[in-house]
């Protein structure tokens, strides 16, 4: 590439396209869908309940005062009165800790190619450029501008593309990180996009994903039907045919979190695949206790609850399918026989999340009942809508207590 005063000149091709206001614009024989995307992108920037600001402004990326400081704390916010109000700024902070957990598994190292898809402000590249990564911020709408005030506020660079992400503007192997935050949803050709991207990638790359995602089919119907029409291409799509698509693309699930949404890496040429849930529920609730076994009718017990995760995935109290800790609550009659008397019991939610391989102590309070006797709380780990633990395979903790 070859950059001119207006424009940047491709040296291969010699094709020629516009820099305006600092973006490269490549905007050639673009799909219908894709203008009245950018379009809609435009009419919904100050409705709120549509992930818009409520804001009067002419142009974000000349924002002054209170507005440019919200801008520039994003995702982790400030104390204005943005972060606190439905639309765009409480949405990109409630990904602050899904882009935490992605910059720790990521590791950037000074140097290496990063493509930063669907940027919009371009908060993320931010993030990704002050790690040290060379990025490139890749949307199709006008908010691309705004990453000038990321870089001269904090002294950076980085380079700014406006081009539909399923164009082949790129060679093979250009990068080493391609990151996707709540944008490949908006394709609903996900399979040739992810596979469009794996070539991107270079053998070892890594492509790291937040997208909102459902758990049935029949949920489907329900997904962002007033940005639909509002203009704005939204598709939603299930866990299976998030990892059927990356898997297909020759892509090897390396780390994911279930939260809000689904936060995952998928690595290139990285061995065989494996199922998005194949030992995601290996543990162990380890222990179980407290400084007392025998109490009074209502006597609330403070009890230790140890909890490991020995499998590969990693356990988050949010979202839609949120992994909680709770327990079911059996009488012990006189001749030694069990009786289930609760079986869903109060939940504690597993917050922050449990990474694969770590143990952690919790603290549950657990009400005696009230009748005298003896009893047993047999712990558990609960995905909600899907599973209890011990169905997986999980290995569950006991305490047994005296009611007098």
């Amino acid at each position: 590439m070859k950059f001119t005063a207006d424009a940047v000149v491709c040296t291969k091709c010699a094709n020629e396209y516009p820099l305006i206001n600092s973006v490269v614009t490549i905007h050639q024989e673009e799909r219908p869908e894709i203008c009245f995307e950018r379009d809609a992108a435009r009419d919904t920037e100050r409705v709120p309940e549509l992930g818009g600001i409520n804001e009067e402004f002419s142009d974000l990326a000349r924002a002054q005062g209170q507005l440019r400081e919200a801008i520039l704390s994003l995702p982790y916010g400030n104390a204005s009165k943005y972060f606190h109000e439905e639309g765009y700024f409480k949405n990109g902070a409630s990904h602050a800790p899904a882009v935490d957990y992605l910059l720790s598994k990521l590791r950037i190292a000074a140097g290496i190619r990063l493509l930063d898809l669907g940027a919009d402000l371009t908060w993320s590249t931010q993030l990704f450029a002050k790690a040290g990564a060379k990025c490139i911020a890749m949307d199709i709408n006008h908010h691309l501008e705004v990453g000038r005030l990321y870089q001269e506020a904090f002294d950076i660079s980085y380079d700014l593309l406006s081009c539909d992400m399923h164009k082949p503007v790129f060679a093979e192997q250009s990068f080493d990180v391609i990151t996707a935050l709540s944008v490949l949803h908006h394709s609903s050709a996900l399979n040739s996009l992810t596979a469009h991207l794996a070539k991107l990638l270079r053998p070892g790359g890594v492509i790291a994903v937040l997208e909102p995602y459902c758990l049935y089919d029949e949920d489907k119907q329900h997904f962002g039907t007033d940005q639909i029409e509002a203009g704005i291409n939204e598709n939603v799509y299930t866990l299976d045919e998030w990892h059927q698509a990356l898997s297909a693309a020759g892509l090897v699930l390396e780390d994911f979190l279930l939260g809000n949404g689904f936060c995952a890496l998928y690595r290139k040429n990285a061995g065989s695949s494996r199922g998005l849930f194949d030992s995601f529920y290996d543990g162990a609730i380890s222990e179980v206790t407290a400084p007392k076994s025998s109490f009074n009718p209502g006597d609330s017990i403070g009890l230790k609850v140890v909890v490991e995760n020995l499998g590969k995935g990693n356990w988050l109290g949010e979202g839609l399918t949120p992994v909680n800790l709770s327990y079911h609550l059996f009488k012990i009659e006189p001749s030694g026989e069990r009786r289930l008397l609760t079986f869903d019991n109060p939940r504690l939610p597993i917050v922050p999340h449990l990474p694969a391989g770590e143990t952690r102590d919790f603290a549950y309070e657990l009400s005696c009942p009230s009748d005298a006797g003896e009893y047993e709380a047999v712990f558990d780990l609960v995905r909600e809508r899907v599973t209890w633990f011990e169905q997986q395979g999980f290995s569950i903790g006991r305490f047994k207590f005296t009611v007098g």
